[in-house]
């Protein structure tokens, strides 16, 4: 049971902004059928390395974790894509790190130019360019704007 709780916690910070305990109290029963408590999500917060950041002005859950992947969620600005390519918008200067990482994922891509703040990604395929877009909206933490 409390693995179950501790993936549904997971699952929840990275789909939902949750910022209180008893948000997510309420989202595990909405979206899980799992009765639990204040307390007992307070526990399994510290055990699964949960922290608050702050993001767009407010604090919400998010899983600390490898510091690269943590740079590259806080360089990133914006991520659009049309028919033909995926363009990432950055932080000053950090498009050549946020570039390196996209060409070191297994991705169905050519390759990426890196400029100062924009990096274009080229697909493989145009056919490939919504899955490759999802992806690096999922891998950047980046609110999916299409």
């Amino acid at each position: 049971m409390q693995n179950n709780r501790l993936k549904a916690i997971e699952d929840l910070i990275v789909r939902f902004e949750i910022g209180d305990q008893n948000t997510l109290v309420d989202a595990l029963k909405e979206h899980y059928a799992i009765e639990t408590n204040q307390a007992a999500v307070s526990r399994d917060l510290h055990k699964l390395g949960i922290t608050k950041i702050k993001s767009e002005g407010k604090l919400i859950y998010q899983k600390t974790g490898d510091p690269q992947i943590e740079i590259l969620k806080l360089g990133v600005e914006r991520i659009v894509h049309n028919e033909a390519m995926i363009v990432v918008h950055t932080l000053a200067g950090l498009a050549d790190f946020v570039g390196d990482y996209i060409d070191e994922q297994d991705l169905p891509i050519l390759g990426t130019i890196a400029g100062e703040n924009t990096i274009f990604v080229t697909p493989s395929s145009t056919n490939e360019i919504k899955q490759i877009f999802e992806t690096l909206c999922e891998a950047l933490y980046y609110q999916v704007q299409s």
